[in-house]
């Protein structure tokens, strides 16, 4: 495949984090291999695993013809971190970011290059996946029915303004600007962050198919929206503030992307302000806090920054009256 019809081909590169991810490694190498267009370079940093997964890596490149560099962190330091450091390593025209865990599908690799090929300002590209159990069966449902997500129904920004639409397993980037963005947040990780920066540049490219199956278990690090459970009253509103205080932050992080004043500022401004409300309401007195509760959801507030199947609104009433 040709590279934007210049005659240069576009160089392919995969960065994988794993973290004991002995239980399904395998079956995503395997995908790997039965790419239409294989990779060019793999780069895996592991993540201090304590279980086989090292052993199935040196094994997996014993066997590739495919270059593979092999990272290993002396502790554990997450995700993001692992990605990060794959990602250093890459040297190619193009990124596919690629969890332990997953199952991509032959066309996957092929499918992406097509858009980069006909998109020549396009930075990245994402697409849907389907939902699978831990034995890869199809559950019927995709990665964007449980998000809500049809690309363009609405502008991506009024979309990522309500959660994160990009999922680091169903996304590939352009290196040379993926390797111009700074300012990593901590209180998002690595695919959200690399998504917003796309879609405030007009850079982003979604692809509606399913390209892979996003595999749901027990020890998924970030999984779908469907699984999303409580076990106790005291649970859900440690997690609602956990979560609320999280993306306060968030949106002071985001507000530094852009120009001071803007209307994008000024939007980031608003849903910063919601979310620290939100961050606090379990501090406040309930009679008060109710009706500003009640005030945000009539001002569609609830509706502007958050996502139907988050039920943001029950939860914070919960928060208050319980």
């Amino acid at each position: 495949m040709n590279f934007h019809n210049t005659g240069k081909k576009l160089n392919i590169g995969i960065a994988l984090a794993t973290y004991n991810g002995e239980k399904f490694l395998k079956d995503q190498f395997e995908s790997l291999l039965k790419q239409t267009v294989l990779p060019d370079h793999i780069v895996i940093c592991d993540d201090c695993s304590t279980d086989n997964t090292q052993k199935i890596i040196k094994e997996f490149m014993e066997k590739t013809t495919i270059p593979v560099s092999f990272l290993k962190h002396d502790s554990n330091e997450g995700v993001s971190s692992s990605f990060r450091d794959s990602v250093s390593e890459c040297d190619s025209d193009i990124i596919f970011f690629c969890d332990q865990d997953d199952y991509w599908y032959a066309n996957k690799i092929e499918e992406f290059v097509k858009v980069f090929e006909s998109n020549p300002d396009c930075a990245l590209v994402f697409s849907d996946a389907e939902i699978v159990d831990e034995c890869l069966n199809k559950t019927g449902v995709s990665l964007w029915d449980t998000l809500k997500f049809c690309p363009g129904k609405n502008s991506l920004i009024k979309e990522m303004f309500k959660r994160n639409v990009f999922t680091g397993m169903s996304m590939a980037v352009k290196t040379d600007w993926l390797e111009g963005l700074t300012g990593y947040s901590d209180y998002m990780l690595h695919d959200e962050f690399i998504g917003w920066n796309a879609v405030l540049t007009g850079k982003a490219t979604a692809l509606n198919k399913c390209l892979a199956g996003y595999r749901q278990h027990t020890d998924n690090a970030v999984g779908s929206a469907a699984y999303t459970q409580f076990n106790s009253t005291g649970q859900m509103k440690k997690k609602v503030h956990k979560s609320s205080e999280r993306t306060w932050h968030k949106f002071t992080d985001l507000k530094k992307l852009v120009e001071s004043g803007s209307k994008l500022q000024k939007q980031f401004d608003r849903a910063e302000k919601f979310y620290h409300f939100r961050a606090t309401i379990q501090e406040q007195k309930k009679i008060k806090v109710f009706f500003v509760c009640l005030k945000e959801g009539i001002k569609g507030n609830y509706i502007r920054y958050c996502s139907r199947t988050e039920r943001a609104f029950i939860k914070d009433i919960a928060c208050i009256i319980l």
